[in-house]
């Protein structure tokens, strides 16, 4: 976690605030292949990044 320390030592803290849920759209090009990050990503966010492990 990059800020542990500044949480440990007081100088940062976590609000406790429920952001509302977003939509998001991902826009991809038609003649590109996806890259590897944007296929983990993709399965990230949708919740299939099980699928795409075991792919592998």
């Amino acid at each position: 976690l990059v800020v542990a320390r500044s949480l440990a030592e007081g100088s940062l803290r976590a609000v406790p605030v429920e952001l509302p849920k977003r939509d998001f759209a991902m826009i991809t090009h038609r003649d590109r292949q996806a890259s590897l990050a944007q296929m983990a990503l993709k399965a990230h966010l949708t919740g299939k990044a099980d699928a795409l492990a075991s792919a592998e």
